[in-house]
């Protein structure tokens, strides 16, 4: 078994030990119940809007919940012995991104499917996912690694989360320019359009190759991050 795989297990142990998988799951059933309950008029309006509710749910499973197990790491002090160990930074990364990414995966797509079924595109909306789930762990590590606590990192990540979540605020104003395309997040957004309504080509390969350039850019700030505060133990100010 190679590292990465061997961690990838641990993870999603440590995760499931330390109820993220029961969150999600409730957030599911929840999203569910309630749309369920609603009558059946307010389905499109739902659908037009549902890209809110999924980068809602990315934003706890990935960028919260990367930083929740990286502060409980520190607390159960396993991550100091982990970075004496042969683990590689960007393995230890890796595994972050691909176990929180997956269970984002899994609770949105399956809110998708038993609110719309087949309905929808659900390739466009799963690359969307991927990419969304990529960029807000990263990013949530780049942030959190500098922290000890829970006090003292959750008021500073809202203000990097309003600032991760900024083309929310344009698709609630319907405002469309082309500054907005320059945000990392708006990549995802336009990916996962794709799901609920033809875009044009450039907007694909837009989405897709800006998206990995800002995907390597947060998996940069998040490897220099940890290096800097958690291997090499260097204090924030």
């Amino acid at each position: 078994m190679s590292r990465l795989t061997a961690t990838i297990w641990c993870d999603i142990r440590h995760q499931y030990r330390n109820g993220f998988y029961h969150a999600a799951s409730f957030v599911t059933l929840l999203a569910v119940g309630v749309i369920w309950l609603l009558p059946q008029e307010f389905r499109p309006f739902i659908m037009a809007n549902l890209p809110l509710l999924m980068i809602g749910n990315l934003i706890i499973n990935t960028f919260y919940f990367s930083a929740g197990q990286i502060l409980l790491e520190k607390r159960e002090q396993t991550l100091s012995a982990q970075v004496v160990t042969p683990l590689l930074t960007s393995e230890y990364l890796a595994s972050k991104v691909l176990t929180l990414t997956l269970l984002s995966l899994i609770e949105n797509v399956a809110i998708v499917l038993l609110v719309f079924g087949f309905a929808l595109n659900l390739l466009p909306l799963i690359l969307g996912i991927i990419l969304a789930g990529a960029l807000f762990t990263y990013a949530g590590v780049a942030v959190v690694a500098r922290y000890e606590s829970v006090n003292e990192y959750l008021l500073p990540s809202i203000g990097y989360v309003s600032l991760l979540g900024l083309p929310l605020v344009a698709w609630l104003l319907n405002w469309d320019n082309f500054i907005i395309y320059l945000h990392p997040l708006q990549t995802a957004m336009v990916i996962g359009k794709a799901a609920f309504s033809s875009i044009e080509t450039w907007q694909v390969i837009y989405g897709l190759l800006y998206g990995a350039v800002w995907v390597l850019y947060f998996r940069a700030r998040a490897e220099k991050a940890f290096s800097r505060y958690i291997i090499s133990g260097e204090a924030y100010s």
